[in-house]
């Protein structure tokens, strides 16, 4: 039987092996860490001989420069503008890109979106500042804030010029509920279309679907029950009077916390199975969902109306106030930092055609 010394002896041993080998493992790897180093230092030495380092160096400047080109000359062709009308809207993107969170190619994809859209160079100009305060205060992508706010501007005729009050609306709405703007978005694209059609306000719209919210239904379920809810009303207004005795006319749907307040005191004296009863038949199960908790808070449903009505320039508020620390001065710095590489590359345009 060994002694306690030899074993520890004979682990000894086996350890120094082991470190040997790994010693061993670590002077190859530098070696050819060195020979790669001095392959990289020759031939650097080389394309500086040979002018290449000057061509490396400006690659990077002129690629984004091409890039931000490239967008506005989407936004020309699409939308058949002058070379005049272009150099204001480059003139607007580039000061976006040096004053925000958001750099001068981001603003102009979300440029190019609007073009898209169908939006003039005016409307661009005018609704480019509230895109990108709805992208920063609904922390979402400027792509998402984009479409948010050309489907409502649309859908409920608002002018370009209204474009930093739908976004204020939009962050409003985020804030008083648990859902976000990207919420928000969702349940509007299923519901705009029968909203506006019965002269739905937006106030009145986002009010609902954040009133659902707080029930559990966001999103594309939020939209599709108030969808269901509002076409139910419109139709079937007979089997309403039928039902309840209440007449509901086109008028009605300009005001939402009226008409649900209509029809909570007429349902109030049934019992709730009957009221769930009775709104089944009159929008079916997936209009009865929307209905039935917003016509037992229409107060709260007016008051968050009235907040989201008034809400003009917070938006614009929140986006600031985000950009108020460190993290918004390193961004609006990497901003800058891209613009003066545009610049860069814009020098070069000449000498490169």
């Amino acid at each position: 039987m060994p002694f306690r010394p030899d074993i520890l002896a004979g682990r000894a041993v086996i350890v120094v092996s082991i470190q040997d080998k790994i010693d061993e493992q670590l002077r190859s790897i530098r070696s050819r860490l060195r020979r790669f180093a001095n392959f990289t230092s020759e031939l650097g030495g080389d394309l500086f001989r040979f002018g290449a380092v000057g061509t490396v160096g400006s690659v990077l400047p002129v690629r984004e420069f091409m890039n931000f080109q490239d967008q506005l000359l989407f936004i020309q062709t699409k939308l058949q503008a002058t070379d005049a009308q272009m150099v204001g809207l480059e003139g607007t993107i580039r000061d976006l890109g040096k004053s925000t969170s958001f750099t001068s190619t981001e603003v102009g994809r979300a440029a190019q979106q609007l073009a898209q859209a169908g939006f003039t160079i005016a409307e661009i100009q005018n609704g480019l500042q509230s895109t990108l305060d709805l992208a920063r205060a609904g922390q979402l992508d400027l792509s998402t804030a984009s479409q948010n706010i050309i489907q409502v501007m649309r859908a409920f005729n608002f002018e370009a010029k209204d474009s930093s009050e739908i976004a204020s609306k939009f962050i409003t709405a985020a804030r008083l509920g648990p859902l976000s703007v990207v919420d928000l978005g969702e349940a509007l694209k299923f519901t705009t279309t029968m909203a506006s059609g019965l002269n739905v306000s937006l106030s009145d719209t986002l009010a609902s679907i954040t009133l659902l919210s707080q029930k559990g239904l966001r999103g594309t379920l939020a939209g599709t029950s108030i969808n269901k809810a509002l076409q139910s009303l419109a139709v079937n207004s007979d089997k309403v009077k039928e039902l309840l005795d209440v007449d509901i006319d086109a008028s009605d749907f300009t005001n939402l916390p009226d008409l649900f307040e209509k029809l909570n005191e007429a349902l109030s004296q049934f019992d709730p199975k009957e009221q769930i009863t009775i709104l089944s038949q009159i929008a079916s199960i997936r209009g009865a969902r929307a209905i039935g908790p917003l016509i037992s808070q229409t107060e709260r449903l007016r008051d968050v109306t009235g907040q989201i009505s008034g809400s003009l320039t917070e938006a614009r508020q929140a986006a600031l106030k985000l950009d108020s620390r460190l993290g918004g001065v390193f961004r609006r710095a990497l901003s800058a930092f891209q613009e003066l590489l545009i610049t860069i590359g814009e020098a070069s345009e000449g000498p490169l055609s």
